[in-house]
């Protein structure tokens, strides 16, 4: 089997002649239909065009303002729940301290033996630490779908990130 190429100024030409082995006459060539080469290879996701037109303009403070209220929305909300969430399992510890200490209230040192210890604080400092973090969380998800919403509102395409 051989196989020429002839190439042509805008596309390429495939001339492929078989020739079989019992007869030893050759077959005429099969030509292949021209296809324009691409002007350029994109590897992977293509990217949107960067221009800076007036409806991009107002596509990305529309986007800014939803990160900004969804970001600060989320951190109050995350302050107040993890405050409240650490508030609760100090208190818990210290009911499961005084319930330990076997409601010895006459002690001169209640104080020191209904109140929580170190571990008790870091405790509660965690559980508000991880309320908060999931509250971040949760609106990072937000504002990934509501500018998705804008985008596809806008017919601007999706954000990189």
């Amino acid at each position: 089997m051989e196989m020429m190429l002839n190439s042509i100024k805008p596309a390429i030409r495939h001339s492929v002649s078989f020739k079989d082995n019992n007869k030893n006459q050759a077959k005429p060539a099969v030509n292949l239909p021209a296809q324009p080469l691409p002007a350029v290879m994109i590897e992977g996701n293509q990217k949107q065009d960067n221009s800076f037109g007036i409806k991009n303009i107002i596509v990305s403070v529309k986007k800014a303002f939803i990160n900004v209220k969804e970001y600060i929305s989320g951190a109050a909300e995350g302050i107040a729940f993890g405050a409240v969430a650490a508030g609760v399992t100090y208190g818990l510890i210290a009911v499961k301290n005084t319930v330990k200490a076997g409601l010895n209230l006459f002690n001169k040192d209640v104080k020191k033996h209904i109140l929580p210890q170190k571990w008790g604080k870091v405790a509660s400092v965690a559980v508000g630490l991880a309320v908060l973090g999931y509250s971040l969380f949760k609106s990072k998800l937000n504002v990934n779908e509501k500018t998705a919403d804008v985008d596809h509102r806008w017919n601007a395409g999706h954000r990189e990130v």
